[in-house]
């Protein structure tokens, strides 16, 4: 909710004007919210959403551990 407040405020954050930014809640996150959020926020309803690997964390620090 408050993206786009902490931006402006930022010393090193800046926004482009022709950037438009949909809200939504990662994937496996959004079945903790209520129930209406899921359908609001999820990407699988976003059209042009992509989903990256969820392990991806996982993945790279077992490199290094």
């Amino acid at each position: 909710k408050n993206l786009y407040k902490q931006i402006r405020d930022s010393t090193y954050l800046k926004l482009n004007s022709q950037l438009s930014l949909i809200p939504s809640i990662d994937i496996w996150h959004v079945h903790s919210h209520q129930m209406e959020c899921f359908a609001w926020y999820a990407p699988n309803f976003i059209s042009g959403a992509e989903q990256v690997d969820e392990e991806i964390i996982e993945i790279l620090w077992s490199t290094i551990n």
